[in-house]
């Protein structure tokens, strides 16, 4: 039997948990691997990585899953094997950044007690590209390769650089070429194994020499991009791409000529996005759908459908989507996601196109239709085939409050972070302590600029790309890198809880004079031990950010338009600019734990407010308030994310009235303005059984923040806080 086989086959697709390498095809010894490839030498950067992939995928062995329409490795990604290709190629990433910022003493000094403080988290930000999907599947390996010979061949004089690069992409795409010619020789020696096999070699024939014909062809396609993208090349690919676009004419065609039924293609797109749970992501996997197309008119189609019904039936955990909302975004699409959302198995952020362009607009200082976005990350909007933004620094706000009340100590390392500024003692106005919040939130700025442009200038050779690079023209056309273009985006956390601490000490310091200055600096000092009565006072104090109330919200608009100003259209060392997003992540948590005792009532070491959400326990107006108050900020301005989250109790979502009042909600956000809408559904009754009992909530999933996880593997402080917020729904 060809079809129908999903759920009988399910146990044995997981190639990481049941690999079977064929030995006759190459290495599977990690040592072994790890050492041939640090013998590789080349004149550039660019040759050794390019000669370092084509070693793993040319002389790695190889395994292909008969039991499944895509599934195909090779040794890596297995702590037995080779502990990932991407491990044993990226100990050039690693050697080449050290000596790159070994090299360079005024990055070390930026860098100095940056993130063992808490103020800042940094990195040369590989982790959010998505190549032109377009031209993956228009042209294939074969096709990729002969248009860059072509972009070569027209150009009249090349510089050593341009050369390295384009011997560079030859060879990572002759490699990937030969790669899947390995693939479908072991196929061929394993055709007997399952009447699928013969498929599945005539597929990776095709792929080996030319551009996909059908639907089959194409995911087998972009799973090979991937599987290669980001587990030899190590640039991470962040999203699949709109799928349903882009797969659209090719279900058409299937359909009309008999290729593939409606549910034969289901089936196909249940193993293709179980896959992706075997690589178990730890932010998830993201894939988009929907939008709006040339013409104005709403891109979701038929294939939506398919796609999203193989989404619920296959029970997925790693997979996450992308849903483009416009006006125009037909409400049976929303109620599809809602209703997963509700049964606990959806994994949905919904996305603002309207703002999305208008934001892309200001980030690339060129006009952006709707039709125009792509997304990648975990709610971030990009351009189709243009250069992307890299994330290089996140910056922790409620960090510069601490700053400013310890003349820029931080108090739970004590190392010096910040600038200097004065005693609290010195402090006689609410103007003055704001002016110490901004001298040092222009101290941790600079760090932070000078460690972004470091890596804009270096990453393309600290990790050269050679077949990201290839599918994008206006790398070939300059003949460098694709990680040499594009605007640098500056992360800032815990809006929220910055907004807060302004609010409570304006009224409890300045107007109300609950407490002194000096007061409230000894009580963080202390961490609220034996102030817990001034704690509770302002914990309790009902002026928080989130709640649609004027004074508070104006703080999170003042300090995030302060950033925006400061940040915002600074050149960048790209070739383009800086730009700002708010959102959070699980930095709450991790950078909470850097984060002493806060003004709000908070304490040292607790997560602080995520995304534009209210902090922890303040929403205390409901989720429209706290939509309206996030509504309020310059939303155009944060073009690379600033996600809202949302929490409901399961009564109010039960039965055709509660998924009406979930589509009605987003509608409502949307009309706002608002950027990107994610959360869940869950009762608080069931998340502390879950945490008794474990054993019997394996597959009970939570939105995190930019991606899902399962409830038991949480750390506990994770689940209480998850419980905290549903028991407020209730």
């Amino acid at each position: 039997m060809l079809w129908n086989r999903f759920h009988a086959d399910r146990e044995y697709l997981d190639l990481y948990a049941h690999p079977d390498f064929a030995p006759d095809t190459g290495i599977i010894e990690r040592d072994e691997a790890m050492a041939a490839i640090a013998r590789i030498r080349g004149s550039s950067h660019a040759l050794i990585k390019a000669r370092a992939c084509a070693f793993v995928l040319e002389h790695c062995a190889v395994d292909v899953n008969p039991k499944c329409w895509f599934g195909a490795n090779f040794a890596g990604r297995i702590p037995k094997y080779v502990e990932g290709p991407n491990r044993a190629v990226n100990q050039w990433r690693q050697k080449w950044t050290n000596e790159m910022i070994q090299a360079a003493p005024d990055v070390q000094k930026a860098m100095e007690y940056f993130t063992e403080s808490g103020a800042s988290v940094y990195s040369a930000d590989y982790e959010h590209w998505v190549p032109n999907w377009d031209a993956v599947l228009r042209l294939g390996f074969s096709g990729l390769r002969e248009r860059a010979r072509e972009y070569r061949a027209r150009k009249t004089a090349l510089s050593q650089e341009q050369k390295d690069f384009f011997d560079s992409v030859e060879i990572m795409l002759t490699a990937c070429i030969r790669f899947v010619g390995r693939l479908a020789d072991l196929a061929e020696e394993r055709i007997d194994r399952d009447e699928r096999m013969p498929l599945r070699v005539r597929c990776l024939r095709h792929l080996e020499i030319g551009a996909p014909r059908d639907i089959y062809e194409a995911l087998q396609l972009i799973y090979l991009f991937h599987l290669i993208g980001q587990f030899v090349e190590c640039a991470q690919v962040r999203s699949l791409g709109d799928i349903d676009r882009l797969l659209y004419p090719y279900y058409l065609r299937d359909l009309y000529a008999g290729t593939f039924t409606r549910e034969q293609v289901f089936e196909l797109f249940q193993y293709f996005f179980l896959l992706y749970d075997f690589q178990n992501h730890h932010y998830n996997q993201p894939v988009s759908v929907g939008g709006t197309d040339f013409f104005g008119k709403t891109a979701f189609n038929e294939l939506t459908d398919v796609i999203l019904d193989a989404y619920f039936d296959a029970k997925l955990d790693n997979l996450k989507i992308h849903v483009f909302v416009s006006d125009n975004t037909p409400d049976a699409v929303l109620r599809k996601c809602m209703d997963m959302i509700r049964k606990g198995r959806g994994s949905f952020v919904f996305m603002n196109t309207k703002v999305g362009a208008a934001s892309m607009s200001k980030a690339y200082q060129q006009p952006v239709a709707e039709w125009m976005l792509g997304s990648q990350g975990c709610y971030n909007f990009n351009l189709r085939g243009q250069p992307q933004h890299a994330n290089q620094s996140r910056l922790n706000l409620p960090k510069a409050i601490e700053l400013a009340l310890f003349e820029g100590v931080d108090p739970l390392t004590g190392y010096k972070v910040g600038a200097d500024t004065p005693a609290a003692e010195e402090m006689r106005s609410f103007d003055d302590f704001q002016r110490a919040f901004w001298r040092q939130i222009d101290h941790l700025i600079g760090r932070a600029v000078v460690i972004s442009d470091f890596y804009d200038e270096n990453m393309a050779e600290m990790n050269p790309a050679p077949l990201m690079s290839s599918t994008f023209a206006f790398s070939l056309e300059a003949g460098r890198s694709c990680f040499a273009y594009g605007p640098t985006s500056m992360l800032m956390m815990g809006l929220g809880t910055t907004a807060d601490c302004l609010m409570m000490i304006k009224k409890h310091v300045f107007t109300l004079n609950t407490c002194t200055l000096p007061t409230l600096r000894d009580a963080l000092r202390a961490d609220w031990q034996g102030y817990e009565e001034l704690r509770q006072l302002l914990y309790s104090d009902p002026d928080k950010y989130g709640n649609n109330l004027d004074e508070p919200d104006a703080f999170a608009v003042a300090v995030s338009q302060g950033m925006i100003d400061r940040v915002a259209n600074r050149p960048n060392k790209r070739g383009s600019r800086y730009v700002c997003h708010f959102e959070t992540i699980d930095r709450c948590f991790r950078s909470g734990r850097l984060t002493g005792a806060t003004p709000d009532g908070r304490f040292a070491r607790k997560p602080f407010s995520k995304n534009l959400d209210a902090a922890f326990g303040q929403d205390r107006c409901g989720l429209t308030a706290m939509m309206l108050s996030g509504a309020k900020l310059n939303l155009e301005m944060m073009p690379m994310g600033a996600p809202v989250d949302f929490m409901l109790h399961p009564s109010v979502t039960k039965g055709e009235e509660g998924l009406n009042a979930m589509v009605a909600l987003l509608r409502a956000f949307i009309r706002m303005g608002g950027y990107a809408l994610q959360g869940n559904v869950l009762d608080a009754d069931v998340l502390r059984d879950a945490q008794k009992h474990p054993e019997l909530y394996k597959n009970l999933q939570v939105r995190v923040s930019g991606w899902n996880w399962n409830f038991v593997d949480m750390e506990k402080e994770y689940q209480d806080l998850f419980i905290m917020q549903a028991e407020a729904c209730q």
